[in-house]
């Protein structure tokens, strides 16, 4: 789906205060620095096409979130409503890590899926 984005979320062992306070370009040129660390500006085959696991027989927890964004068509006699929906999904890549306090306390980054593994993920409509 177009609207898939890839939320990549990674947990910190404990808070750490920021020792540099970054404005607004600093920050943008940190991003850039990550994605480029991260190997995100290169089609990179092993994000891509790996599971994000340590061992392969274990489980990779998806949260999935689902939202209608509008209604575009309703059908009383037929009892039809048409729907535009918005499919956010969140997992914990262990493939890809950083130091946080080296890029402006970034913990998180948003970026398309299609840089990395995503789950199979259908909407069946009835």
């Amino acid at each position: 789906m177009d609207l898939h984005r890839l939320i990549l979320t990674f947990a910190s062992v404990c808070w750490v205060s920021a020792d540099i306070s970054c404005n607004s370009t600093d920050r943008a040129r940190a991003y850039v620095a990550l994605f480029k660390h991260l190997d995100l500006s290169n089609n990179n085959s092993l994000t891509k096409n790996m599971r994000p696991v340590d061992e392969y027989n274990g489980y990779t927890w998806v949260s999935i979130d689902l939202g209608v964004t509008a209604i575009t068509d309703v059908n009383e006699n037929a009892q039809i409503i048409t729907t535009q929906v918005q499919v956010e999904t969140a997992w914990i890549n262990k493939n890809i890590h950083w130091d946080h306090r080296n890029y402006c306390d970034i913990y998180t980054i948003t970026t398309l899926k299609d840089g990395f593994w995503a789950p199979d993920i259908v909407v069946l409509e009835r």
